[in-house]
């Protein structure tokens, strides 16, 4: 009686967290609807595996059908807002879930993340436009077209990028890379190439 009441205890605990998380996220994702809600990140220094393993713990089902797979995951740190991270880590999972994956796979090195999915890959007609604001092969009233863009603007305001490594019939790869700053509690002042930054609804070589 008292493992099975601890139990308990445990698992309301668990959802609790989750609870508190998914509000979390609802807030930033009201926030993230258009460009003007999307400040700029707090840089802080942080364990690149400790957020992938968290992301893949705490959204572990929050995909119906679609697994959270931590790969090949190494350790570095990284200068990062961790909840803009995991909002931009959202966004990249939601789409892999709209394309059909069955899995997401994380890897990472020193300084990206690649969010690897099986999905249906993204159309031929879209890939040179996919950081486009409202561009989007969801049906009407499915979605903006707009999580692409604003989560490449917050990687690029992180110093780094946002960017499809690959993508066929058979999955997509997406990559996000970390700028190299010195870690701060307070707003980042990132230098950011200006013609990038003119470009953030497209991809760059």
């Amino acid at each position: 009686m008292l493992r099975a009441g601890a139990n308990g205890v445990e698992l309301t605990r668990a959802h609790d967290s989750v609870a508190e998380e998914l509000d979390r996220l609802a807030r930033y994702t009201r926030e993230f609807s258009t460009f003007a809600g999307v400040g700029k990140p707090t840089l802080r220094e942080e364990s690149l595996r400790s957020i992938v393993d968290e992301f893949c713990a705490t959204f572990a089902r929050a995909w119906d059908g679609m697994e959270l797979r931590c790969g090949d995951v190494k350790d570095a740190s990284v200068c990062v807002d961790r909840d803009m991270l995991r909002q931009v880590l959202v966004n990249l999972c939601t789409n892999s879930a709209h394309a059909g994956a069955k899995s997401v796979t994380f890897a990472t090195s020193r300084n990206t993340i690649e969010v690897r999915d099986d999905g249906s890959g993204i159309p031929a007609s879209l890939r040179d436009r996919v950081f486009d604001p409202y561009v989007t092969s969801r049906r009407m009233g499915e979605g903006m077209g707009l999580g692409l863009s604003i989560s490449r603007k917050v990687m690029l305001d992180h110093g780094g990028d946002l960017e499809v490594a690959e993508s066929t019939s058979e999955g997509t790869v997406m990559r996000v890379t970390f700028g190299v700053s010195e870690c701060g509690g307070h707003a980042a002042a990132l230098t950011v190439d200006p013609s990038r930054k003119r470009r953030h609804g497209r991809r760059t070589p």
